[in-house]
């Protein structure tokens, strides 16, 4: 009887101690922070994947209060359907979880607010978005280093006077060069050639957009290599841009390394003839270019 006793005690222990630790495991499922966007700006025929963070996809029921405005798979994909606003709902279990979706025709700041700060400079990107721009627009470079400068022309001459080549920078040599401003105040500033990534946390930060207009120039041996593509797409994703962004370059031969890497592409067509045209044009077509500027054609 001893022997039993002893063993009806240690099943009643092991079940309090079983017990206790079933219900601190059900206290932290209880406390889960189920988390949603609270608002997504997109323009018309865009998309993005809503997800419902600690929550089980598959148990999530996604509804909108306007389909005309924009739509909602049963994945949480976001459509935009034409301009206006409405509200998109997961509903997981009991509780419900809202996203205002504004869908607008969006504002993007050419090289950042360049009309009060240097332009292609981090100050001139957080001013953009900070006056209210949707979107920025940088122009990169790849340089001799493998890194992603941003920087308009082919030398820094016009920003920093210095007559330097940008490809010839490195990330670590740019600080060599300030770009000097003044701030509201009339107080003198400097701030440095940035980097992609720099540019693309400024747009994660504010939530904006990107237009990233590739630079290279073959005939001076500049290209922009798949090395280069693999490490935009890096930053793009890391930044969770990929469906923010928009590469974008002048010709579309640039263009080629980024044939099916997943990037929304667009290409400004330079004067050309009307036959250059027909095979860009078709070229465009063919690899799922987007977006199209046709600056002019000569007869």
């Amino acid at each position: 009887m001893k022997i039993l006793f002893r063993i009806n005690v240690f099943a009643l222990v092991l079940l309090i101690v079983l017990g206790v630790f079933l219900g601190c495991f059900a206290g932290v499922e209880a406390a889960v922070d189920y988390k949603l966007k609270k608002s997504l700006l997109l323009p018309v025929n865009a998309s993005y994947r809503l997800t419902l963070q600690g929550a089980d996809s598959r148990k999530v029921k996604w509804s909108t209060s306007d389909k005309k405005i924009a739509s909602v798979s049963k994945k949480g994909v976001v459509k935009a359907k034409a301009l206006g606003e409405a509200v998109v709902t997961a509903k997981y279990g009991k509780k419900q979880f809202k996203c205002k979706v504004t869908v607008k025709t969006l504002l993007y700041a050419h090289r950042g607010f360049s009309s009060e700060y240097p332009e292609n400079t981090n100050v001139a990107f957080r001013k953009a978005y900070d006056k209210g721009f949707d979107g920025i627009e940088c122009d990169v470079w790849e340089t001799k280093s493998g890194d992603l400068l941003v920087c308009h022309d082919t030398t820094i001459y016009r920003t920093t006077g210095k007559k330097k080549y940008i490809w010839d920078i490195t990330r670590k040599t740019r600080k060599s060069y300030p770009i000097y401003y003044r701030d509201k105040d009339g107080k003198k500033k400097k701030t440095y050639i940035p980097t992609l990534q720099e540019v693309a946390e400024i747009a994660f930060e504010y939530s904006g957009y990107i237009n990233i207009h590739i630079k290279a120039i073959p005939a001076l041996g500049r290209y922009f290599s798949n090395r280069a593509v693999k490490k935009v797409k890096a930053i793009l994703q890391e930044n969770e841009l990929i469906s923010k962004a928009m590469i974008f370059t002048s010709g579309a031969s640039k263009l080629y390394n980024f044939k099916n890497k997943g990037m929304k592409l667009g290409v400004n067509l330079p004067p050309e003839t009307a036959g250059e045209y027909k095979r860009d044009i078709k070229w465009c077509k063919d690899n799922g270019v987007k977006f199209l500027v046709i600056t002019s054609i000569k007869k």
